[in-house]
């Protein structure tokens, strides 16, 4: 991995990401989740198989939790504060909408900051944005899909593991503006932090708007197990191929 700045973020980049031309045909762009630290999702580069050409983005979030919470979050990143006893204690009483709002605010700077980080993407490595596949885990995950459906770019895929939605209504809306964007949805039926069944509500809504859904639930919680990165090995030649 090499490191570069985008929008005044560190951003770690797969070192082959050049083709034999000497030129980045393609990118993916993975958000990591809150909490975790900056490189947390580096190793899925060891796993996901790419067309040549295509570079493995992994920005780190701007928030540094150890900072903001004290020295036991020491490495820790997050792409905007989030209140975690606060999201526990709504999935423990089974306030699943108070979860989703109180998981809102600060999205839309995050948003922003995305979107700044793929404009200059754009025009660094000269990339068109049907070339490109944004994706994320958890928070990542909701951020990639906020910036999905509210940014004017066309992209070639969206990769949401383990992520939730903060606003239905607002989903259901944008996403039949999203016809045919090819979408890999992945959650754990026994996730603890965000919940299953939202994320089947966010699958149905995404279906029903035209959305094309690779749905892949699995057994087991709140990460990123094999079979969820079988199936974005399996999608990701096929959307940058």
């Amino acid at each position: 991995m090499t490191e570069l700045e985008l929008a005044g973020l560190k951003v770690h980049l797969n070192k082959s990401a050049l083709a034999d031309s000497g030129s980045m045909k393609a990118a993916v762009v993975l958000l990591h989740g809150f909490g975790a630290p900056g490189t947390d999702l580096l190793s899925l580069a060891d796993v996901l198989p790419v067309p040549e050409g295509t570079g493995l983005f992994f920005p780190e979030g701007p928030l540094d939790l150890g900072q903001v919470l004290g020295r036991s979050y020491s490495g820790a990143r997050a792409w905007w504060p989030i209140d975690m006893v606060q999201l526990q204690v709504a999935m423990m009483t089974g306030q699943v909408a108070r979860a989703a709002e109180g998981l809102a605010n600060g999205l839309e700077r995050a948003r922003d900051q995305v979107i700044i980080l793929l404009n200059e993407l754009q025009e660094r490595f000269g990339i068109d944005s049907n070339r490109i596949v944004l994706g994320g885990f958890s928070q990542g995950a909701v951020a990639s899909l906020d910036v999905a459906l509210r940014d004017s770019r066309k992209l070639a895929g969206l990769l949401l593991m383990s992520g939730t939605m903060t606003n239905p209504d607002a989903v259901a809306e944008l996403a039949a503006e999203r016809v045919n964007l090819p979408i890999m949805l992945s959650h754990g039926r026994s996730d603890p932090v965000l919940p299953y069944s939202v994320a089947e509500a966010l699958r149905d809504k995404l279906i029903n708007a035209g959305c094309q859904v690779t749905w892949v639930p699995f057994d087991g919680g709140h990460g990123i197990p094999r079979d969820v990165q079988l199936a974005a090995a399996t999608l990701l030649p096929k959307w940058l191929g």
